[in-house]
């Protein structure tokens, strides 16, 4: 039987998918299900690059990307036109799955994307890669991820796997980052229910008052920044229905500890949770189009 957030983030995929992978790009490459730890379908990722730039010579710059889901649903084929978007502009992505609740809780979701990253290192065997110019990157539940790696490589001690390649930026695109925050807010009650009780491993009670800060913590990626974080570019939207406040209090966050933070964020109605994929708009292609000088600003692009 699914639970709640099941439906709620199937339903999603699945309405949203036409309207955010119905864009392709010229001469790009797809080596699809690449297998970055033995853990069978859903530890694969996808390799998108544009093969008139490999052809080139020289190396390029590498993102991981996690994709969104509400922890529990989600696919890394969600996320194509991005991706070719980005490989377009002059990267490789690897675009990957990893595995998520009830199969494991937050950590072994964080330790999948932590060796996906690591298994750049394999890719950069065969493809053109500049390990000084790996980022990660992610939606969503996926920027949840993507802050964990960022967490993990700054402190080596939160008992996850050692994050072996330098980062040289992450990207926090609509993700939550506060557990204990997001119960403040009117998303439904049985949706932060869902997303807690998945993360810590175990079914919680109604009354979320008995929760301790010490366990909000522990799956929080927001109370785990600190000035040793790598350049850190977040953006969100501030009518985000799902990700309700979260990408201002991260930045707000992120801002008084870290040495390199960059932000972009806006209002509206077509501006909502994740617009940055939604291609069709005018505020995805602004949006897109301003993490790409980000990229660029940063001499990784």
């Amino acid at each position: 039987m699914r639970s709640v957030s099941q439906v709620v983030f199937k339903t999603i995929d699945v309405v949203a998918y036409p309207f955010q992978n119905g864009l392709s790009f010229p001469n790009l490459e797809r080596v699809r299900d690449l297998p970055y730890r033995d853990g069978g379908a859903m530890t694969v990722g996808d390799l998108y690059f544009d093969k008139t730039l490999t052809a080139k010579g020289g190396k390029l710059p590498v993102i991981v990307y996690f994709h969104g889901g509400g922890f529990v649903m989600g696919d890394k084929a969600n996320r194509r036109t991005f991706c070719e978007y980005l490989a377009h502009n002059g990267c490789l992505v690897f675009n990957v799955n990893f595995r998520m609740p009830p199969a494991v809780d937050y950590r072994g979701m964080v330790n999948d994307c932590i060796d996906a990253v690591n298994y750049v290192r394999t890719l950069a065997r065969e493809y053109p890669i500049d390990l000084a110019k790996l980022v990660v990157a992610g939606d969503s539940s996926g920027g949840y991820l993507t802050a964990f790696v960022a967490a993990a490589a700054a402190d080596p001690t939160l008992g996850l796997h050692a994050v072996d390649v330098p980062l040289a930026a992450a990207a926090l695109f609509c993700g939550i980052f506060d557990l204990q925050a997001l119960t403040y807010t009117r998303m439904p009650a049985p949706l932060v229910r869902d997303s807690i009780s998945m993360l810590l491993g175990t079914r919680v009670e109604k009354d979320l008052s008995k929760l301790t800060q010490a366990q909000f913590d522990r799956i929080s990626p927001y109370s785990l920044v600190n000035e040793n974080w790598c350049p850190v570019y977040i953006m969100w939207s501030d009518s985000d229905m799902l990700c309700v406040g979260q990408g201002a209090r991260m930045a707000g966050k992120l801002q008084t500890v870290c040495r390199s933070v960059v932000t972009a964020h806006c209002n509206g109605l077509t501006r909502n949770h994740c617009y940055q994929l939604m291609y069709r708009t005018s505020a995805a292609r602004q949006a897109m189009a301003s993490f790409v000088r980000y990229l660029k600003n940063r001499k990784i692009l």
